[in-house]
């Protein structure tokens, strides 16, 4: 089905999802509005969880004015945007509102991608938070999260540093890259694009530094920029390590600590890669494989049934003795 079918129909005339979070019963067929329809079955599913109930009357009044006033709900597929989550963690940093819901008025002309990002900084920005930063609000985990506490006070007009959790080692011109250049999907992103910037990496070294564990650790700043610096320069051959190298450290932190953590990081590049190629070829000895033979074949076996079962043509089970209607027997 089209993920916005309907989508140009009429809005209901009774508000549904005021309906829903006060749990009286509501159908979803006669929502006509495929986006609507689905934003319902989210909220359904969202607020079962026992942690939501206390924000259900926040929420409700950010719903209400969604349902009424904008095109959110209705353009915007929940495969897009996670619209019924996003209003849940909004409804967490309801102690941060600057401005009440109830007194958002979203702009006729705009879309409805731009509507949301419009009311994001109705309800929590004083001065102008870079778009690209708007994806902290689609962050899975836990509700109050360290980039939605980042846009918050870029929403405020406080630096980032006074944010708890941001590391140190971002150097200010760095920082001010990140957020003018905005390159990447999130502030940790965008901050280590500006820092292999900075530090004039190669190509090679960016992509493999991008491609890894990196930039989704932005807490570990400091030492992932002690280990990039250790790269920067070694040339081509030596950046498709990174990776390698990157993982290697984080299983010796778990393993043997962060005193060995530091003893790693004193080695010559040659002698770390070296080091880290052996760490990981005894970790594989030692553990072995995860999966039995049998294991192995039983998931292949599967694979290849469920392959069957999808496929649009009958499997072909047999040769001429089928087609002439009889069967070998062994």
């Amino acid at each position: 089905m089209n993920p916005h079918h309907g989508r140009a129909s009429t809005r209901p005339q009774e508000l549904v999802m005021p309906v829903i979070l006060a749990g009286r019963a509501w159908t979803g067929r006669r929502i006509s509005n495929n986006c609507l329809r689905q934003h319902c079955h989210a909220l359904v599913r969202t607020f079962r969880r026992a942690d939501l109930k206390g924000l259900q009357a926040k929420c409700a009044r950010i719903f209400t004015v969604l349902e009424t006033r904008s095109r959110i709900l209705h353009e915007i597929h929940p495969n897009e945007i996670a619209i019924v989550a996003a209003v849940a963690r909004l409804g967490a940093y309801a102690g941060c509102w600057l401005r009440d819901p109830e007194d958002w008025l979203p702009r006729a002309e705009d879309d409805a991608h731009a509507q949301w990002a419009h009311l994001l900084r109705h309800l929590l920005a004083r001065y102008d938070v870079p778009g690209f930063l708007d994806s902290a609000w689609l962050l899975k985990g836990s509700l109050v999260h360290f980039e939605r506490d980042c846009w918050c006070a870029l929403g405020f007009g406080r630096s980032l540093r006074q944010v708890d959790g941001f590391p140190q080692s971002v150097s200010n011109r760095v920082l001010h890259h990140a957020l003018v250049g905005g390159r990447g999907k999130s502030l940790a992103e965008a901050v280590w694009h500006a820092q292999l910037q900075h530090m004039k990496a190669c190509a090679v070294l960016q992509d493999a530094v991008m491609g890894s564990r990196v930039p989704q650790e932005l807490y570990d700043h400091a030492l992932w920029l002690r280990l990039t610096a250790k790269f920067v320069g070694a040339g081509d051959s030596a950046a498709t390590h990174f990776a390698l190298v990157a993982d290697s450290i984080v299983a010796v932190k778990a393993h043997r600590g962060f005193a060995q953590v530091e003893r790693l990081m004193a080695l010559p590049l040659t002698d770390l890669v070296r080091h880290c190629q052996r760490f990981v070829t005894e970790l594989l000895r030692s553990n072995g494989h995860l999966l039995s033979p049998e294991q192995l074949r039983a998931a292949a076996e599967k694979a290849q049934l469920s392959k069957m079962v999808a496929a649009t043509w009958p499997p072909f089970l047999g040769g001429e003795a089928l087609r002439s209607g009889h069967l070998n027997t062994c």
